[in-house]
């Protein structure tokens, strides 16, 4: 079995070397630095400790060990040209001090030092619908291929999980069975010749159902009995709130998954699964996301300033401005003319509309802001589409003026 306890301690330890020459002043040298590495061993519990500067292993380094209790290895220990040193196996459970020194520089660190016979252990965990999983360590690292068993602690309790044991991975997880009633257990795991034990109570989950609104706008319904997903549980999803009425029915979840459409606006839905006589039900704020009018997207923008407020590069006013220019659906949309021009006040001969200067005035009498005529040189003339309508039709109107440039010559 390979080594599986690893502690790095990787320390700097500034070393300023002074240097003098004949020709130039004292310099500083580079800094090295010591660190020191502890592997507990899996076979043996023995301490390996590996004495390193710059990632290079340093021979006849001192090493000196103070135990926070009973240790043999109470001495000074030098590396070998591995920069290595072996420590016994500890009796007991101690917290040691090691210094390492080498060339005026030095590194210390604690330790915490487990002896072999306790090195294996094991803890359950239960999260949410999922199975309880077992997981085996030694020396903090995973042991694959440990055996575990799983006793009742009350005689007269039932469960499942009792009936053989299991493997662990090579992640040192096994999962073991829901129980079908809340009972308290005992956990054994074995690895060769070591056993850890543990005790946990694992929880009935039963019928259950969790919902959620995905970033698409849908709902997502996931109904599960004992942690397993079931196939034939009716789900049906009513608005709680206000007059708006979700098409929620009563729908068979597939696999134990739903998924619906997307509210056409705000609102608070009560979800309810019904499978085996039993009832489970949760409640979800629901956001519309599907309406793209323009009154909608100030929602959007709130949740995107939100969103980056806190972490954005760069001015902030620049970044809502982009986000502005390309996500508002009103952007979308085809300007028109003013509000107040219509086919049926566009200008008649002889009138303007406003958007020109009146019939009476000719090319050659416009007077400039500061009540000076200017000539048809001075002028800034219309562009040649100057007289089209938005239809691209020419207007002359018997040399009137149609007020969308200065009249027929």
């Amino acid at each position: 079995m390979e080594p599986t306890r690893t502690r790095t301690l990787a320390i700097a330890a500034a070393a300023l070397l002074l240097v003098t020459a004949v020709a130039a002043p004292a310099a500083l040298a580079a800094t090295d630095s010591l660190s020191i590495a502890v592997d507990q061993q899996s076979d043996t519990g023995e301490a390996l400790v590996t004495v390193t500067q710059n990632d290079t292993a340093v021979e006849n380094a001192t090493v000196q060990v103070n135990p926070d209790g009973n240790y043999s290895a109470n001495e000074s220990y030098v590396t070998d040209e591995d920069g290595e040193v072996r420590l016994p196996n500890p009796e007991e459970t101690v917290d040691v001090e090691l210094i390492a020194e080498y060339d005026g520089t030095n590194v210390s660190e604690n330790v915490t030092l487990v002896p072999l016979n306790e090195s294996l252990e094991v803890a359950v965990e239960q999260d949410g619908a999922q199975k309880p999983t077992v997981s085996v360590t030694q020396y903090d690292d995973p042991v694959e291929n440990a055996t575990v068993n799983v006793t009742l602690d009350d005689e007269n309790a039932s469960y499942s999980g009792t009936n053989g044991e299991y493997e662990t991975n090579d992640d040192g997880l096994v999962d073991i069975p829901h129980p079908e009633e809340t009972v308290d257990v005992t956990v054994t795991a074995t690895s060769g010749d070591l056993t850890a034990q543990t005790q946990a109570t694992l929880t009935d989950l039963g019928l259950q159902v969790a919902a959620w609104q995905g970033d698409d706008g849908r709902l997502s319904v996931e109904v599960t009995d004992d942690g397993e997903f079931v196939d034939t549980a009716t789900v049906s999803v009513e608005a709680t709130d206000g007059n708006y009425t979700y098409d929620g029915g009563g729908y068979i979840a597939t696999n134990g998954t739903l998924s619906l459409p997307a509210p056409d606006e705000n609102v608070t839905v009560a979800v309810v699964a019904d499978y085996d006589n039993r009832t489970a039900n949760t409640t979800v704020e629901m956001v519309a996301t599907t309406d793209d009018r323009p009154d909608n997207f100030g929602q959007t923008l709130v949740k995107f300033i939100d969103a980056i407020k806190n972490n954005h590069e760069g001015p902030l006013g620049q970044q809502i401005s982009a986000f502005v220019h390309e996500n508002n659906p009103a952007a979308d949309k085809e300007p028109g003319p003013p509000a107040h021009v219509t086919d049926e006040n566009e200008s008649t001969p002889g009138q303007g509309n406003g958007a020109g200067p009146p019939d009476h005035v000719t090319q050659n009498d416009t007077e400039t802001d500061d009540g000076n005529e200017t000539s048809d040189d001075d002028r800034r003339g219309p562009p040649d589409h100057a007289g089209n309508d938005d239809r691209g039709e020419k207007k002359s109107n018997n040399g009137q003026g149609n007020g969308n440039g200065p009249p027929g010559q």
